[in-house]
């Protein structure tokens, strides 16, 4: 989980310096697609827990990268 978000603000910061948020933002909900498709192929119930726990992280991180975009 702490890795994840140790990329999301590497990520985000290359963002801010030039790289195109409106991809990023694209990106950020490919990967909460994807996620949400592996959490429906019934995982074991501490599989279910730590993916759901990304997704939630995942969409808050979405959501302030749109905040960024506008």
């Amino acid at each position: 989980m702490n890795g994840s978000q140790v990329a999301w603000t590497k990520e985000v910061e290359d963002c801010i310096k030039g790289r195109s948020t409106r991809e990023y933002f694209s990106k950020l909900e490919n990967q909460i697609t994807n996620l949400v498709t592996i959490n429906r192929e019934g995982l074991s119930s501490n599989n279910t827990v730590t993916i759901e726990s990304l997704i939630v992280v995942d969409v808050h991180a979405r959501d302030v990268v749109n905040t960024l975009i506008k």
